[in-house]
């Protein structure tokens, strides 16, 4: 099992999407759900961690991405620290190529 860890800018993200969620659409239920679906994943991640798809946009480290309802958790695998980067979790009807160049 590798351990997690998330950059900066996936913590902000996080927030910004459960802040939308709670704040924005008032929805207490949506951000529940999208958190057992964000931590079931990303459980499955630490098992699996090549069982994501490449991400293919000519970018400087290889990204992995899985999806979790409306988003994308884009991360890389560290091997030699036997830890799974989570980079960022981005609406999926984003310019993610743009975001993550």
């Amino acid at each position: 099992m590798y351990s997690v860890e998330y950059l900066p800018l996936a913590d902000n993200d996080i927030d910004e999407i459960f802040n939308y969620i709670l704040n924005v659409l008032k929805n207490k239920a949506a951000a529940h759900k999208l958190k057992i679906e964000l931590i079931k994943i990303i459980e499955k991640i630490t098992i699996f961690p090549y069982g994501s798809p490449i991400y293919n946009g000519n970018l400087k480290y290889e990204y992995r991405r899985e999806m979790v309802k409306n988003f994308l958790i884009f991360y890389v695998v560290d091997e030699k620290n036997r830890k799974i980067i989570i980079s960022r979790i981005l609406y999926k009807k984003m310019n993610y190529l743009a975001i993550l160049k």
